[in-house]
């Protein structure tokens, strides 16, 4: 039995390596599949697919789509989308657009606090497509107008702070609604994040599973054994299946490596047979 991981991404939103990059980094840890699971973008699965023609690793299109669910952030994650829907395309773009126009106007919001950032330079030196605030920090850093990612964050960048902008995101049940539509299955991304207590936790997937999740990552490099274990018993107790995920990003999130993680992250092949 192979191992594989279902929550990786590529340049084509924050990670910082290719589609095919990844497809061949997967062959190097022995990976039997992926999933390539890029932020409100499938632009990135055609490559990796064209690559896993050279290298024996199976591709599972994915997807992941910031949502919010009574004014909190859900990430839910959508395997076996059909990426050549048209309309699942245009969707993303726009969902995608939201972000771009948030960052634009942090970056317009900063020049008023005499701080030299041009939008496109911050592009540059993420080397990737989509622009999350922790790349605006790290420009911010090197001008030398922060000491650290943190500090540009307490200064500017935080919520309350004077550059915060809010972002604009879809509903969790839309985030559901165009993930199925586009005939994929819908999980939630690491339920770790929420930091919730355990009544909290059942409360949030029973709900989510009225709207249409169907399964909860349950396997990721931050969860304790104890985590795991609770995310088990709660699927279990649901009747709700598990996936689970590297979340790999390369260099914005360093230490965390495609497939094991922090090391030891060991995400069974048996799990894709939930996904069928």
């Amino acid at each position: 039995m192979g191992f594989i991981d279902l929550h990786v991404h590529s340049n084509i939103s924050d990670g910082s390596y290719s589609p095919s990059d990844l497809v061949r980094m997967a062959c190097e840890k022995g990976l039997y599949a992926f999933s390539l699971t890029d932020h409100d973008s499938v632009a990135g699965i055609p490559s990796a697919l064209l690559a896993s023609h050279s290298f024996p690793v199976r591709i599972i299109p994915g997807v992941e789509i910031s949502s919010e669910l009574a004014g909190k952030e859900l990430h839910i994650l959508g395997y076996h989308v059909d990426y050549t829907d048209l309309r699942f395309q245009d969707i993303l773009h726009s969902i995608a657009q939201f972000r771009e126009e948030r960052n634009i106007r942090i970056c317009s919001q900063l020049r008023a606090y005499d701080v030299d950032i041009d939008y496109e330079a911050v592009r540059a030196a993420a080397g990737c497509r989509m622009i999350t605030r922790e790349h605006i920090a790290a420009f911010l850093v090197a001008g030398g107008y922060a000491g650290s990612i943190r500090d540009a964050f307490d200064r500017f960048l935080a919520k309350n702070r004077p550059c915060f902008i809010p972002m604009r995101r879809v509903s969790t049940a839309d985030a559901v609604r165009i993930i199925q539509q586009a005939g994929g299955i819908a999980v939630l991304a690491h339920p770790v994040q929420y930091k919730l207590t355990d009544q909290g936790y059942l409360q949030l997937f029973t709900m989510l599973k009225t709207m249409g999740i169907r399964g909860i990552e349950a396997i990721y490099p931050t969860n304790t054994a104890e985590d795991e274990q609770k995310f088990r018993s709660m699927a279990q107790e649901l009747h709700m299946f598990i996936t689970g995920g590297s979340d790999f990003h390369g260099m914005l999130k360093p230490g965390i490596d495609i497939g094991t993680g922090r090391g030891n992250l060991m995400i069974p092949q048996e799990i894709l047979e939930s996904l069928n």
